[in-house]
């Protein structure tokens, strides 16, 4: 049987349903607020980096399939705009990219690119559709999203993308075909788009976070899951404001740091000795 992760209910296609919330921009905001964009933020991981980072005194745009109505009216008011959309339609989200941009006065100060596609099963099982809208969502709409956005960072003097990854990218198991190679695609996107972005006096930055499982497969919250959101909203608050660039961070407790590596040098050791 199919196991996904909840979500709510897909928007039209194409549809690209914009709510504004909260106090006028000119009572809320400061100059040196940052325009952070969030996918996949109705809940979960994205709905905490939201409530985190608006506190701070920044404007949160969200898009998520999710219709608007479905979020609790609290964190609404903490958001400038919540935009229902489907994030694999490209042209779709593209045409909602050109409008926040025109809206916003040309600027995108922050990517965090934070919805997935969780399916997991044998692959032989998965049908076309899911496959494709998997990569799509994991994977072809954040590389597109960064490459519409890296122009107008580079072009106002500052930008940073920030890609949720996975612990799972490092780490296959078996029904996770689908859910890891993407994530793994995705960090090696960030170390190559980052070496380019190494450059003297450049301060438009990309980095990965890929933190451990933690909840379940079907949503439920694991033991470490508040330490985990913790670590992760504070990882994004260093990379804000530092230089750190073409970084894969993984956010996993000291042991399971210690188990990837040896896995890692057990596996290099196997090659070696094969060749």
């Amino acid at each position: 049987m199919r196991r996904h992760e909840p979500r709510g209910a897909p928007a039209r296609a194409g549809a690209c349903q914009e709510r504004s919330a909260g106090l006028p921009e000119d009572e809320r905001w400061s100059d040196n607020t940052k325009n952070i964009l969030i996918t996949g933020g109705a809940k979960g991981l994205g709905a905490h980096l939201a409530r985190h980072l608006s506190a701070q005194g920044h404007r949160i745009l969200v898009l998520d399939r999710s219709e608007g109505r479905d979020l609790e009216p609290d964190y609404r008011e903490t958001l400038t705009e919540y935009i229902t959309i489907d994030l694999a339609d490209w042209p779709a989200v593209r045409d909602c990219i050109a409008r926040i941009l025109a809206k916003h006065e040309g600027r995108a100060d922050v990517l965090i690119n934070n919805a997935a596609a969780r399916i997991f099963d044998d692959f032989s099982s998965f049908d076309t559709s899911e496959i494709e809208h998997c990569i799509q969502v994991n994977f072809e709409t954040p590389v597109l999203l960064a490459h519409e956005l890296l122009p107008v960072m580079k072009q106002n003097g500052y930008g940073r993308i920030i890609n949720i990854g996975s612990r799972s990218a490092f780490r296959p198991y078996p029904s996770g075909s689908l859910y890891c190679s993407t994530k793994s695609a995705l960090a090696v996107f960030t170390e190559s788009v980052g070496s380019e972005l190494a450059t003297p006096g450049n301060d438009v930055t990309i980095n990965a976070i890929c933190p451990d499982s933690f909840h379940t497969r079907e949503g439920q919250k694991l033991p470490r899951f508040e330490q985990t959101l913790r670590t992760i909203a504070e990882t994004v608050d260093s990379l804000l404001s530092s230089e750190r660039n073409g970084e894969v961070i993984l956010v996993a407790s000291r042991r399971r740091l210690v188990a990837d590596a040896v896995l890692a040098l057990r596996k290099h050791a196997i090659r070696a000795l094969k060749r």
